[in-house]
């Protein structure tokens, strides 16, 4: 019997599968109880109202959750946590609702970058919802993410190949992005490369489902946000409707910004990216 240890494939998908179950350290646990205390104290007149980060892996999604969550009028849920999420995607709609109904937040925000593929629905689905679409130069999200992750050129594969195994990453994707796929598949692209690809594919999200023009959304470059993190927090935290302290984002820092030189992608994805780059900041807030 081949040992699964030999397998990275198959512990990425059972870490995709089990994984959230053990992903809340016990401090993240007593640190979510105590928040919940501290809301339950509070007091809120107002009922919550549901709100999510949405954009690409590696695009500083954390980060900002974390700001969110010092403050004393939100409440969040990361992907790791099985309260909100079923291997890292949101649950059903159902779930969502109960969480926000019984919290006393003002702001109850889901961190479902793995859901961007569905933000209109989502938005769609709960009164006075909003949300913010996080992006990065795609040299630093594809460092990023060949530092953490494996097998990205897999990924392309799997999402022609094997859409039952690609789950998320094929969902509502367009019929010419899959040829789109096909097409740098056929090269065997670099992993790079093809990480690149996704990075362009699922920025591509943003305007598919016309969020670009949607007030609900606010899109947001991350290396402006950390170059400048007290005036970004600040329209950020006014977008949503909840008050801003400066202490919120104190050890936010611009060391990630361009720290290791960029990667070898293929000439035509990175001409891709660096156009998709472009309408990005066309339409950013900041």
């Amino acid at each position: 019997m081949t040992l699964i240890w030999s397998r990275p494939d198959r512990l990425r998908h059972i870490f995709e599968r089990w994984g959230p179950i053990f992903m809340l350290t016990k401090a993240e646990r007593v640190q979510k109880a105590l928040k919940r205390y501290r809301l339950l104290l509070a007091r809120r007149q107002r009922a919550a109202r549901a709100s999510f980060i949405f954009g690409v892996q590696r695009s500083g999604t954390d980060m900002v959750a974390s700001v969110f969550d010092r403050s004393a009028e939100c409440e969040c849920y990361y992907e790791s946590d099985p309260e909100a999420f079923d291997h890292f995607v949101l649950r059903g709609q159902d779930v969502v609702t109960h969480l926000v109904r019984k919290s006393r937040a003002e702001v109850v925000l889901f961190k479902s970058i793995l859901n961007s593929q569905n933000a209109r629905a989502l938005l769609d689905s709960y009164e006075g919802s909003k949300a913010i679409w996080l992006f990065r130069p795609y040299p630093d999200v594809v460092n990023s993410n060949l530092k953490r992750f494996k097998s990205h050129f897999k990924d392309l594969d799997e999402m022609l190949n094997a859409p039952d195994m690609a789950g998320w990453r094929v969902e509502n994707v367009p019929g010419d992005d899959i040829e789109l796929i096909r097409k740098y598949h056929g090269r065997a692209v670099s992993d790079a490369s093809a990480r690149a690809l996704l990075w362009y594919l699922r920025n591509r999200l943003l305007f598919h489902q016309q969020l670009d023009v949607d007030s609900r959304v606010l899109i947001a470059n991350y290396d402006n946000i950390v170059t400048n993190p007290k005036e970004s927090f600040a329209r950020i935290f006014s977008f949503f409707d909840l008050q801003f302290r400066p202490q919120y984002v104190s050890g936010v820092q611009a060391t990630s910004v361009r720290r290791d030189p960029a990667p070898d992608i293929d000439p035509e994805i990175t001409e891709l990216c660096e156009n998709m780059f472009s309408r990005l900041r066309a339409i950013a807030t900041f």
